[in-house]
C-alpha cells in the first residue's frame, strides 16, 4: 500500500508539469489570438477614421477627361487618381504632401495639373495653394511659382505649354493668368472690377480649338458664367453666359 501511494505521489510533479505546460500553451495561443484580433480590429478601425476623418470628407470629387476619353483623373483622399472610363482599378498618381484636387488634364494626354493646398473647410471642397503639374510618364510631381495662390480649377493651352487660372489677388479677388510653364512667365489677363472686388474663386475651361476662356465667377452679383478671349490682345470683352 504504502509503494502504491509512493508511486502515485511521485506521478503528481510530473502531472503538475504536463497541466502547467498544456495550460500555457492555451494561454500562449490565445494571447496571440486576441493579439491577432486586436491588430485586425485596429486596421479596420485606422481605415473607418480615415475615411470619416477631416482631409478625406470629400471623398472622389474633381473629375475631368483624357484628351481621348479612355480615362478620369479625379481627387481622393487628398491625393490625384486616374481610372478607366469604361470601370476598373483606380491608380494613384501623386503622392506629395499637401491636399491634391482639382485636376486638369493637358491636351497632349502627358501631365495633369493640379492644385496642392489646404484640407478643404466648409460646405464646397474648395482649395486653394500651389498650382502644381505631374508628369504621367516620370510620375514626376512639381510645383509652379506664382506670384498668389490659386483660386480655381486651371485650363491648358492647346499646345499643353501653358496654363490658364485663376490666382486670388490682394484687393482684386479671383483674376484670371496665363502661365507659361517653359519661361515660367505668369501674366494677368483680367483686372479688377470696378466697383468691387471680384469674388475669391474662378474654375476655368476651355473651349475645343483653345481660343475661348469660360469660366465661373462672381464679377459682380451672383456667381455666373463667364467667356473671353485666351489671348490678352487690348481691350478684352468678358460676357456673362448666364443671367
Amino acid at each position: 500500500m504504502a509503494s502504491t501511494f509512493a508511486s502515485v505521489t511521485s506521478g503528481f510533479p510530473q502531472a503538475y508539469n504536463r497541466g502547467m505546460k498544456s495550460r500555457a500553451a492555451v494561454l500562449t495561443c490565445l494571447t496571440l489570438i486576441a493579439f491577432t484580433a486586436a491588430l485586425m480590429l485596429r486596421d479596420r478601425l485606422t481605415t473607418i477614421s480615415a475615411a470619416d476623418s477631416e482631409p478625406f470628407t470629400w471623398g472622389a470629387n474633381h473629375p475631368t477627361w483624357s484628351p481621348n476619353a479612355s480615362k478620369l483623373a479625379f481627387s481622393l483622399f487628398g491625393g490625384i487618381w486616374k481610372v478607366p472610363a469604361n470601370g476598373g482599378e483606380a491608380r494613384q498618381l501623386t503622392t506629395s504632401s499637401g491636399y491634391h484636387a482639382r485636376p486638369s488634364w493637358s491636351p497632349n494626354g502627358l501631365r495633369i495639373a493640379y492644385i496642392k493646398g489646404e484640407n478643404p473647410r466648409g460646405r464646397i471642397p474648395n482649395t486653394s495653394g500651389k498650382l502644381a503639374v505631374v508628369d504621367l510618364i516620370s510620375s514626376t510631381e512639381r510645383e509652379i511659382d506664382t506670384p498668389h495662390p490659386t483660386a480655381g480649377a486651371s485650363a491648358w493651352s492647346m499646345d499643353s505649354t501653358k496654363l490658364f487660372c485663376a490666382l486670388q489677388v490682394p484687393g482684386a479677388g479671383a483674376l484670371l493668368h496665363e502661365i507659361d510653364l517653359r519661361t515660367g512667365t505668369v501674366k494677368r489677363l483680367q483686372e479688377r472690377t470696378q466697383r468691387t472686388a471680384a469674388g475669391p474663386w474662378a474654375d476655368v475651361s476651355s473651349s475645343a480649338d483653345g481660343k475661348e476662356l469660360f469660366f465661373a465667377a462672381q464679377r459682380k452679383g451672383e456667381p455666373q458664367i463667364w467667356s473671353m478671349p485666351a489671348e490678352r490682345q487690348g481691350l478684352m470683352i468678358q460676357l456673362p453666359l448666364t443671367s
